[in-house]
């Protein structure tokens, strides 16, 4: 059912401007604990923090997935420049999916981003 749901946010969230959806290999199937998908601010018209609010504003709760962890302290030492990470982290929203996951829960979180990129609230 993950995969349904996936596959289903897939479809309702293409042809967004500023938002992309990760795209698995023809060959894997993931567990989809989360659906991530990048937020371009400058095409989206608001940052992905403002995005994560105002889903939460609409009782939709999501996260950050994960951090560029080369950035952390711990490794300070060791400091490199990896773009790519960096800006795919400070752009990834993961949306919630869940083994009962309905097309109408799909839709209603496909709905509030449309909403949320049309009024920028």
């Amino acid at each position: 059912n993950r995969n349904a749901a996936a596959a289903y946010m897939n479809e309702a969230l293409e042809g967004i401007d500023g938002l992309t959806t990760i795209k698995c290999p023809a060959d894997q199937l993931p567990v989809w604990t989360y659906f991530p998908i990048l937020i371009d601010e400058a095409k989206f018209g608001m940052s992905r923090d403002a995005v994560m609010a105002a889903l939460e504003r609409r009782g939709i709760m999501t996260r950050k997935y994960y951090e560029a962890c080369h950035l952390r302290t711990e490794y300070a030492a060791e400091r490199v420049s990896l773009p790519v990470t960096e800006r795919v982290a400070a752009q990834v929203i993961a949306l919630p999916v869940y083994s009962d996951m309905t097309g109408s829960e799909c839709d209603r979180i496909a709905s509030a981003v449309r909403e949320i990129r049309s009024t920028g609230a």
